[in-house]
């Protein structure tokens, strides 16, 4: 499973990049523009940020599975 997040956000990270614009002034909008204009930006972007949570919580269920088998 985490290796499948971690295809999805690598995958939905690029093609969020790919719209954004780092720029104080203008970051505001190119978000906009990736909800309003982008096909499916909306649903890309909000898979991007919930892959993130949903990637370090899998992590640490690895972890705490390894700590509570010893291996």
């Amino acid at each position: 499973m985490l290796g499948l997040v971690l295809v999805l956000q690598i995958i939905t990270g690029i093609s969020v990049a790919f719209h954004y614009t780092p720029f104080i002034s203008e970051a505001f909008n190119t978000i906009e523009e990736i909800h309003r204009v982008i096909w499916y930006g909306g649903i890309i972007r909000y898979m991007h940020s919930n892959g993130a949570g949903i990637f370090l919580i899998l992590v640490f269920i690895h972890i705490g599975k390894a700590i509570y088998y010893g291996t």
